[in-house]
């Protein structure tokens, strides 16, 4: 069940959707893992334990996924010919170089 949250978080960030919201039961994570419920025997029961959807928890799995997701997304990017590849390098360059990525909590 664990690796289904890993897809569902990994699938949210992707998409630049929140993972959370205030009312916790409304969150995107929690929407999408509901869903995947219906398809997926135990999940409905591993989500009414939330023995690993505590903040904590989501947020050290974000910051574990993020890093891949932007390196793939940058890649795409930079795969296009041209100046826009060339001036896209040099800012990714400038990011990597100054570890300028803050964490917060996502």
């Amino acid at each position: 069940m664990l690796l289904t949250q890993i897809s569902s978080i990994k699938y949210l960030l992707r998409q630049g959707l929140l993972l959370r919201v205030h009312d916790e039961q409304e969150s995107n994570l929690i929407q999408l893992m509901k869903l995947r419920s219906q398809d997926i025997n135990g999940l409905k029961d591993w989500l009414n334990d939330k023995k690993y959807l505590s903040r904590d928890i989501v947020n050290e799995l974000a910051k574990e996924i993020l890093p891949k997701i932007i390196r793939d997304i940058s890649q795409q990017i930079l795969n296009v010919n041209g100046l826009h590849s060339y001036v896209l390098k040099l800012l990714m360059k400038q990011i990597k170089d100054n570890d300028v990525l803050q964490w917060n909590d996502i």
